[in-house]
């Protein structure tokens, strides 16, 4: 389990997959912050206006947005809120902007559910779209370079798969007895050249990629 408040885990990636990848994390949110909040984001500094954003607008509704060349061709976010502070939520970004359906290229999952029944906002790429992510600029867990919105919740089981479109069912299940939804210790995952899974279980060194891609990230602030 990793705390990210004022710090956070960064990496500068190669430059992959734009149009295909998977981001899935567990987490706790903050009951007293009200700002937009970052899970992953490549860097707002880009100096081509190219970067991608995933996480919460300040009254915490599940956000994703993306700019290319300055321009804004992703931006997706749903009128359902993460609102319990004492509770562990499975969030699932999937994107795939290959898909000739429209509504399948951007998915966003909640507890292996569903979570954009009702959007505040729809903005969804064109086919075959290059996003801002997996470009060679640095990205960040935690925190949106040059931008901060800083998360100052939980995380647990943050995964990237590269060049993947992968269901909420690859990381988690429903228990067969409690019918509550919970967590693959060790999904099936291909995670590709950029791709990671921390696990946050060593203290001095919370961004230890366990993927075997060697994603090792760096750690900035006290954890």
């Amino acid at each position: 389990m990793g705390l990210v408040s004022t710090s956070y885990l960064s990496k500068t990636l190669s430059d992959s997959n734009r149009r295909t990848f998977t981001f899935s994390t567990w987490l706790k949110i903050p009951s007293d912050i009200n700002d937009a909040q970052n899970l992953f984001a490549s860097a707002y500094t880009n100096s081509n206006g190219t970067f991608m954003f995933m996480g919460f607008d300040h009254v915490n509704m599940i956000h994703i947005q993306s700019y290319v060349s300055s321009s804004m061709i992703l931006n997706i976010r749903t009128t359902r809120k993460l609102q319990d502070a004492s509770s562990w939520y499975h969030l699932v970004y999937r994107v795939d902007t290959t898909q000739s359906t429209a509504a399948n290229r951007i998915r966003i999952y909640v507890n292996g559910e569903d979570a954009e029944t009702t959007l505040d906002a729809n903005t969804i790429p064109s086919q075959n779209s290059e996003l801002g992510m997996n470009t060679n600029v640095e990205h960040r867990i935690g925190n949106f370079a040059g931008l901060n919105r800083a998360f100052y919740g939980l995380l647990a089981h943050t995964h990237f798969a590269d060049g993947q479109s992968y269901a909420p069912s690859t990381f988690g299940e429903f228990d067969s007895t409690t019918n509550e939804w919970k967590a693959k210790l060790n999904p099936s995952v291909t995670y590709g050249t950029n791709g990671f899974f921390l696990k946050y279980e060593n203290a001095g060194n919370f961004g230890l990629d366990s993927s075997g891609q060697s994603n090792n990230m760096a750690t900035s602030g006290t954890f």
